[in-house]
């Protein structure tokens, strides 16, 4: 939820409260939404924090390119299923009630350019690093875990950061 201002073309802000799973697990943050076009229309900042921020410079009227980071997360349930026949391999398999949770998050901080191909259609090409911020299991099904809370999960893994590369095919409506 969002409630906001639009000052002109070129200036929108908003506070709210969001229910997400940006630090892998269930969580409600108070959210920031920033737009701003500066006077010489090339430069500008898209954020909604802490989720993501853009800061972005515009070519011409068919290009741009951006520096910012982008948080994404989730939550995965694990439910494990075991086999009601002796010998058999998910034949009548009933589940079996552990509440297992995966808990991922991740920060990507990279450079993007944007450039429109024809008409509707605009590629993407990104680069940037990618930094795993959680990567865990926790018992007791989805419940609320505050980012930066030192409770102890399940399972702790410790993934590496590593280098990413994306390319997209995007269809925006005027």
């Amino acid at each position: 939820a969002l409630y906001g201002w639009k000052a002109n073309d070129r200036l929108m802000y908003a506070f709210g409260l969001s229910r997400t799973y940006l630090g892998g697990a269930l969580n409600y943050v108070p959210v920031i939404y920033y737009y701003h076009t500066f006077k010489n229309q090339k430069w500008g900042i898209e954020a909604l924090l802490p989720a993501r921020a853009l800061l972005r410079y515009r070519f011409n009227s068919i290009s741009y390119a951006g520096l910012g980071f982008n948080v994404n997360g989730a939550s995965y349930s694990l439910d494990t299923y075991q086999s009601s026949l002796p010998g058999s391999f998910n034949i009548g398999a009933v589940p079996v009630d552990n509440d297992l949770e995966l808990r991922r998050s991740e920060i990507r901080a990279g450079l993007q350019y944007s450039r429109q191909v024809s008409g509707f259609f605009w590629m993407s090409v990104e680069a940037g690093y990618r930094i795993n911020y959680s990567y865990n299991v926790d018992q007791g099904g989805d419940f609320v875990r505050f980012f930066g809370s030192d409770d102890p999960y399940l399972f702790e893994n410790g993934l590496a950061n590593t280098p990413y590369f994306t390319i997209g095919l995007s269809y925006v409506s005027p």
